[in-house]
């Protein structure tokens, strides 16, 4: 994205506009083509982020929490879409491709948190939800850290993890508690 791309993109109904972040070299581009369209107008913005290609699960934090950072930073709608990678040339009908730098286990971590975390929709808009914030939200299912993330996608005992996490949420929301 340059300034002249970004002028030439002024005006046109995108809604949203779509981005991918798929790995660490397009740090600093992304963020660069977003402010660039925030100033021009755009409003909403989709960000695909692949994972279990060629990157490591520290990698794959850093890359959704950079799109949460953008969308409080903005004040916008800045949302990010994770996809798996999976070989199509390879004959792989069960799908159960590991990246270099992932674990099957690790691999099946990660749709169990974004399963939780989506469902319960616990950031409002309008500040009546029980974080105050959606980095608040993000650290509380991703991990505060990339170190603890990757401690999270290797849980042995995960799902049970994250449902009392979602079981403490929902007496938090009863009780009109903030996180």
């Amino acid at each position: 994205m340059t300034e002249e791309i970004a002028d030439l993109l002024k005006g046109l109904p995108i809604d949203p506009v779509r981005f991918a972040f798929d790995n660490m070299q397009e740090d600093g581009y992304y963020q660069s083509a977003v402010w660039m369209l925030v100033k021009r107008g755009f409003k909403s913005f989709m960000t695909y982020v692949l994972y279990n290609y060629k990157d490591t699960p520290e990698d794959f934090y850093y890359r959704l929490r950079e799109t949460v950072k953008l969308d409080m930073e903005t004040g916008i709608s800045v949302s990010s879409f994770p996809m798996r990678y999976q070989p199509i040339m390879a004959i792989d009908p069960k799908r159960r491709y590991v990246g270099e730098k992932w674990t099957l286990q690790k691999r099946k971590g990660f749709p169990a948190i974004r399963g939780w975390h989506s469902w319960l929709g616990t950031v409002s808009p309008k500040g009546g939800g029980i974080f105050k914030t959606a980095m608040e939200e993000f650290e509380y299912w991703f991990g505060k850290d990339a170190k603890e993330f990757d401690r999270l996608l290797g849980y042995p005992k995960l799902r049970k993890l994250l449902k009392r996490k979602a079981g403490a949420l929902r007496m938090a929301r009863a009780k009109g508690v903030k996180a």
